[in-house]
């Protein structure tokens, strides 16, 4: 699982927020506890619900602070 994504994202801006969630995803598989994220901006809410919707992951909330602001927990 991820190898795909890895590639895609190897050399992207985005490579170390990538390589993040999947640490945090693979952690809460192995050890059955909830994750979390730093507060992500809209750009790497959007970035994190792309790499989950490719691999088909759903369990997953995002949210955090007003309805009104950009930056959210993942």
């Amino acid at each position: 699982m991820f190898e795909l994504t890895r590639e895609k994202y190897k050399n992207s801006e985005h490579k170390l927020l990538v390589a993040k969630i999947i640490d945090k995803y693979e952690f809460s598989k192995t050890k059955n506890k909830i994750t979390y994220t730093d507060f992500l901006n809209i750009s790497e809410i959007s970035v994190v619900k792309k790499l989950l919707k490719e691999e088909k992951i759903q369990n997953y909330i995002i949210y955090g602070g007003k309805e009104e602001t950009d930056r959210k927990l993942g």
